[in-house]
């Protein structure tokens, strides 16, 4: 398991599977399996804070 990564319960990693660094995993992981999360980036213009 990679660092930063967040479980959600409940979940269930399998025997040999692989969570990449900073993923959130919702789902259970297959045994063997690599399981990915990523958001794509996105930028909000002209962003002011209130």
């Amino acid at each position: 398991m990679g660092s930063n990564t967040s479980l959600v319960a409940p979940v269930t990693l399998n025997e040999k599977s692989v969570i990449g660094a900073g993923s959130v995993i919702t789902k259970n992981v297959n045994k063997g399996s690599l399981a990915l999360t990523r958001s794509n980036q996105q930028e909000k213009k002209n962003y002011k804070i209130k």
